[in-house]
């Protein structure tokens, strides 16, 4: 992954890792300086008026989880755009010109939030745009911040915007024959998703195919004498009857005049086209124009007296009727002539404050340690995982000794514990460069769980968790409804039934295992799918999502919780299984896991809600954590056989990375005792630390002694045959365990993020 130079100029992307009101990177917010609680407001997003705004725009190309470069103000490319790539825009006032294709006249764009974030199409949606536009071998890529003369006297439509597109959840089922009412209007407008104004979008797009986008209609482009793709798309509404039209400016402008430009594609026996008897336009002020259109291939022209509006709709459609015509009707172009608000304002940023459960966390710190050296570890062992796993051939041994490939690049349950940690330290840390690597993940994978098949395999639910914070961060329901589908059917599920064949593909439809109850019935799938029912109450309010799961917690528990040490078996076949020294197995990494979902049971519940719950979980917590204390290693770590030193003993950081994590998150909540849990999570970490690898003095980046997959102590072997060994779920335990220790710092500033809009 290429490291960014945020340091090196003065980039608006500082303000994406910033505090809310810009200025040093490492310093919070003035308003904010002795309050170390994460946030005291209700609401997850606030909104603020940035201060000492930069006059440039930051434009940066991102492919997939990487940043292939960035420019200020212009950015020059040498190479080959890929669909998907990503041009993020990023500015600190409101009005930007993009000149991004010069096969299209600049367009001034609208920014209440000051960043914007174009896809490159598919080459099924490219087929929209001109020929070529994507597929040259260098570009030019420009946004400036605009000028109040070229805001005054901009000389395109207030409409036109060729960079729009239909976002994800404004997608809608054109086969129905009556249009829910609800979808009238734009969900991502209304819920402030849109990054870039104006915005189109209509209730009915023909068959949903890019030929009809409504985007086509704000394009420039005006060629009608034909139908389908360039150079003769257009906005096809199927021909129903209730469909209309939205056309959002994201604040008041003044309009005294709409052209329209209507398909004419008279070719056949039949006419293919007919035209509009007339039409309703709808203002925000809550007037409304009747025009009337012609039959004609030529732009029509409609005056009135001016309307100030946030909006322009097209409804009440009357589709002139002819025997000598296929009788379809479409819109090639709408444009609206009038006045911009001269004054191109700072924008009004929006920061999320409301990070792990917005539960306030500032019950204890330390000075041992620099929340800044903390974060140059953490950033120095993800950044060598990140280089290293591009390679094609970076294998680690699995719990067999085979051959394992170790890459970023699915949503499987190794990955996705990566995910789960980055994300973590990307909320506490605001490092854009890991969202960027999120994002890109997270949009390649469409937020889908096991590829849209539902299962109650609790190893497909990790992503679901990231899904849901990424969700809560950004907005849109197209992020959180493949975990919600897949939660649901989990829930709807009878409790004998087994997985559906060819759905869970670690285990056989034949297998013995206990599917009922939520299906936890190894010690993993608690952290694995746990906390995904809690964000998914905390995001519908619907009770049953952490009644269902605190069933399955307690039903597995009363068969995998040993009450004599406070500890679990992994699964049921290691209940009888002893250790040399006659000591039951309890797995270092197993208890981690589960250590680390009561710990996100604790931050995500509604304690006053679910008090009864919410007790159960805070009582295992606090007895598991007083178990370790009891087995913690005199280098700060724990053995994979926590309670027998002596069988397959050594240092290992995935068991100890969840520990660390978990008693972390104990102290930041006020529920584990400062003087005895803290000197804890210190030694911990300086054991963490011990596991750095080195090539003389100097540290290589690479965080060992990791136990590769496995599911019992046997699979670790010994220290020397573990030290090398790094792999995705590993790197995931111990960033998350290190980001929750890093806030514990008496130097640590929580970070209010800037909400980035997604290119969906």
């Amino acid at each position: 992954m290429k490291r960014s130079t945020y340091c090196t100029i003065s980039m608006i992307t500082l303000f994406l890792c910033l505090t809310a009101c810009g200025g040093n990177p490492n310093q919070n917010n003035d308003n904010n300086k002795d309050q170390r609680s994460y946030t005291d407001l209700d609401n997850q997003i606030i909104r603020r008026t940035i201060d000492n705004p930069s006059e440039h725009v930051n434009i940066t190309l991102l492919r997939e989880k990487n940043i292939v470069d960035e420019g200020l103000d212009v950015l020059n490319y040498n190479g080959k755009l890929n669909a998907g790539d990503i041009i993020q825009i990023s500015s600190d006032y409101k009005y930007v010109v993009l000149d991004l294709f010069e096969e299209y006249e600049p367009s001034l764009v609208y920014l209440p939030h000051g960043d914007f974030a174009f896809k490159i199409p598919s080459n099924t949606e490219s087929a929209i745009y001109k020929t070529n536009t994507f597929n040259k071998s260098s570009y030019a890529f420009d946004a400036h911040v605009a000028s109040e003369s070229e805001i005054k006297n901009y000389n395109q439509s207030l409409t036109y915007n060729p960079y729009d597109f239909m976002r994800n959840d404004e997608i809608n089922n054109q086969d129905v024959e009556v249009m829910s009412t609800d979808l009238v209007d734009s969900i991502c407008v209304i819920n402030d998703e849109v990054g870039a104004y104006p915005h189109i979008y209509a209730n009915r797009v023909t068959r949903n195919e890019v030929g009809f986008y409504t985007r086509n209609a704000i394009d420039g482009l005006k060629e009608n004498e034909g139908h389908g793709n360039y150079p003769y798309q257009s906005w096809g509404y199927n021909q129903k009857d209730d469909a209309e039209l939205t056309i959002y400016f994201g604040r008041e402008v003044n309009i005294d005049q709409v052209d329209i430009t209507l398909r004419a594609d008279y070719s056949g026996s039949k006419e293919h086209d007919t035209y509009w008897d007339d039409v309703t336009l709808v203002f925000s002020n809550g007037e409304e124009e009747v025009i009337e259109l012609e039959k004609g291939k030529d732009t029509q022209h409609f005056s009135f007296e001016n309307k100030e509006t946030s909006y322009l709709k097209i409804k009440d459609i009357n589709t002139h009727i002819s025997s000598n015509s296929e009788n379809f009707a479409a819109l090639t172009e709408i444009e609206a002539s009038g006045e911009n608000n001269f004054k191109n304002e700072p924008i009004e940023q929006k920061v999320y404050v409301s990070r792990f459960g917005g539960k306030k966390l500032d019950s204890v710190s330390t000075d041992k340690y620099s929340a800044e050296e903390i974060k140059e570890v953490i950033e120095m062992t993800n950044d060598w995982f990140i280089e290293t796993t591009e390679k094609k051939n970076y294998t680690q041994p699995d719990y067999n000794g085979n051959s394992m490939s170790v890459k970023i690049d699915d949503s499987q349950w190794k990955d996705a514990v990566f995910y789960s940690g980055l994300i973590d330290y990307y909320l506490s840390s605001g490092n854009l460069n890991y969202f960027y690597l999120l994002r890109g993940m997270f949009e390649k994978f469409n937020y889908q769980i096991n590829n849209g098949k539902p299962t109650p395999h609790g190893d497909y639910y990790q992503i679901g968790e990231s899904y849901l914070l990424f969700a809560d961060y950004l907005g849109g329901n197209s992020k959180a409804k493949d975990a919600k589908r897949n939660a649901d059917y989990n829930l709807s599920r009878k409790d004998n039934d087994l997985p559906t064949s060819g759905l869970c593909t670690y285990y056989d439809t034949s297998s013995k295992t206990d599917w009922s109850h939520m299906g936890f019935w190894w010690c993993d799938a608690l952290y694995m799918a746990l906390n995904t029912y809690n964000l998914l109450y905390l995001m519908t309010g619907e009770e049953a999502y952490v009644e269902k799961a605190f069933e399955g917690y307690t039903y597995f528990k009363d068969k995998l919780y040993n009450s004599e040490y406070d500890l679990w078996w992994r699964d049921a076949s290691q209940i009888s299984l002893k250790t040399t020294s006659n000591k039951p197995v309890f797995w270092a990494r197993g208890n981690a896991w589960v250590l680390a979902a009561l710990a996100k049971q604790l931050l995500y519940l509604d304690d006053n809600g679910f008090s009864d719950y919410y007790n159960v979980y805070l009582e295992d917590f606090q007895a598991i954590c007083e178990t370790l204390l009891e087995y913690q290693r005199e280098d700060g770590l724990w053995d994979v056989s926590i309670v027998d030193h002596d069988y397959y003993g050594g240092k290992e950081v995935t068991g100890s990375s969840g520990f660390l994590y978990g008693i972390c998150v104990g102290l930041e909540l006020g529920i584990l005792d400062e003087n005895t849990y803290l000197p804890v999570v210190e030694k911990a970490y300086e054991g963490l630390l011990s596991c750095l690898l080195k090539e003389g003095n100097e540290y290589t980046g690479q965080m060992g002694y990791m136990q590769t997959t496995g599911y019992q102590p046997q699979n670790y072997k010994n220290e020397e045959y573990s030290k090398t060994i790094t792999t995705e779920f590993g790197q995931g335990l111990w960033t998350l365990g290190a980001s929750a220790f890093m806030r514990l710092c008496e130097d640590y500033k929580p970070q209010e993020l800037r909400v980035l809009t997604s290119a969906r």
